[in-house]
């Protein structure tokens, strides 16, 4: 059996990386368990508290997880924020991809908060792949300057 752990999820549609994973294992004849863990699908998909980073790695380093999949946190990644009328950039690329300078404190307590997700989010795809799992990681929401 295919179990796979789709991060940031966000709401189901007939598109989503979770229907079509279930589209292609069931024309491939391959049992699949494919869980949606976003805050917007259960309250308890928190990648940022402790205790379920610590489940979901307990799953990998044993093995459980064929796959994990997710992106970027849209809250302080999202391409609308390089557009005009959206809320201003949180990072950009190369020296400051992890956090701009003169942020607010909310933009900043912000951006901290997506930053844990992320790295936790790389922790799990590492753990995954180093038993020989797979991972994807999509930047379908992020959209840097050039």
């Amino acid at each position: 059996m295919l179990v796979f752990v789709h991060l940031f999820s966000g709401e189901r549609d007939s598109e989503d990386l979770q229907s079509c994973l279930e589209t292609a294992c069931a024309e491939a004849g391959i049992p699949c368990l494919i869980l949606s863990a976003d805050l917007s699908v259960h309250r308890g998909w928190d990648l940022g508290e402790p205790e379920v980073l610590a489940l979901l790695s307990d799953l990998a380093e044993t093995g459980c997880l064929e796959g994990v999949g997710g992106g970027p946190p849209c809250a302080t990644w999202s391409r609308s924020r390089f557009h005009a009328g959206g809320p201003r950039p949180l990072q950009h690329r190369g020296l400051y991809e992890w956090g701009l300078p003169n942020l607010s404190v909310h933009e900043q307590r912000r951006l901290l908060e997506a930053n844990v997700l992320m790295v936790n989010f790389l922790h799990l795809c590492k753990m995954v792949s180093d038993q020989g799992g797979f991972h994807s990681v999509s930047y379908t929401h992020l959209t840097l300057p050039t």
